[in-house]
């Protein structure tokens, strides 16, 4: 097969990293058509049916993308910052408030528990992705939920206990 011949490579479909960031915003978000998309609604008894139909338009249409390109990756990393900044804070708290009160008493010293939360995120990390695949991601972000709320609990119970010595 000669050059001109040749096949385009396949595209590979793969998770997005950060230095994708600044070829997607380089790529050109509007576009023009002639072409829509029209969709039909028809019951039919107990089923329905929905139909696709090409439909040419009467003049090309230009389609511009709603945000300014400029303003894309800041909004991202807004995005990002207001989803994950909340759930770090929340799930950071009992730890440290439970690290405090340990040494006390009974409890083994602080160094005892910095390596048993760095053997258990080792263990919880292998144990989340098996949860997932094999009951979902729901189930496995319910039972971490539970384990950090289990966690809270314990760190107030450390409390009042050490409160009413």
């Amino acid at each position: 097969m000669s050059r001109a011949e040749s096949k385009p490579p396949e595209p590979s479909i793969r998770p997005a990293v950060s230095s994708d960031i600044p070829g997607l915003l380089a790529l050109e978000h509007n576009y023009s058509t002639d072409h829509v998309w029209q969709m039909g609604y028809h019951p039919l008894g107990e089923e329905v049916n929905i139909a696709f139909r090409e439909v040419r338009l009467p003049r090309p249409m230009r389609v511009i993308y709603p945000r300014s390109q400029e303003s894309l990756a800041d909004e991202w990393t807004q995005a990002a910052i207001l989803l994950v900044a909340p759930l770090g804070f929340v799930m950071g708290m009992p730890f440290p408030s439970g690290l405090r009160r340990v040494g006390q008493g009974p409890f083994p010293a602080p160094p005892f528990y910095w390596g048993l939360n760095g053997v258990l995120s080792v263990v919880g990390s292998v144990v989340t992705v098996l949860l997932a695949v094999t009951w979902g991601f729901r189930l496995a972000a319910l039972l971490g939920a539970a384990c950090y709320l289990l966690a809270a609990a314990s760190s107030s119970a450390l409390e009042r206990r050490a409160a009413s010595e």
